[in-house]
């Protein structure tokens, strides 16, 4: 993610897509995202599509 779509994430939304790439964590990020729907986590969702986790890749799309 680049420095400047940092800033125009807040900082839950931030923690919430980093917490997609924790196998620990990803199941519970996943349904508060899904809940929530907040706007500003397209882009960074959007930028996870590329990861090279299957896992990430398709929780991702499922979010998006």
């Amino acid at each position: 993610m680049s420095a400047v779509l940092m800033t125009e994430v807040s900082e839950r939304t931030q923690i919430l897509v980093r917490c997609l790439k924790n196998t620990g964590t990803r199941h519970l990020a996943a349904n508060v995202l899904a809940a929530e729907r907040p706007a500003d986590a397209v882009e960074p969702l959007a930028a996870l599509l590329d990861d090279r986790s299957d896992q990430v890749r398709a929780t991702v799309v499922s979010l998006l």
